[in-house]
């Protein structure tokens, strides 16, 4: 369980970074990014948005994720 917050803490500070620059982010290249099987994908970035991390804008083919009201902001910022 403790590793597996941790791995969610490391993926966070990534999204950051992407974020920063994209200032989006897809499921596929979500799951590119970290190298996953998309229902992995899936079921992180839906927990992300339970805990307001991210937030789903878009629908379908066009669907894409926000930074969310209770993400991060990045280090010295």
């Amino acid at each position: 369980y403790l590793n597996r917050l941790a791995l969610l803490r490391d993926r966070i500070e990534v999204l950051q970074k992407h974020l920063a620059v994209e200032g989006r982010i897809t499921k596929a290249e979500y799951t590119v990014l970290f190298s996953l099987t998309r229902p992995t994908a899936t079921h992180e970035l839906n927990r992300f948005i339970d805990e307001r991390l991210l937030v789903l804008a878009g629908k379908g083919r066009g669907a894409h994720y926000l930074a969310g009201p209770d993400f991060p902001k990045p280090a010295g910022k």
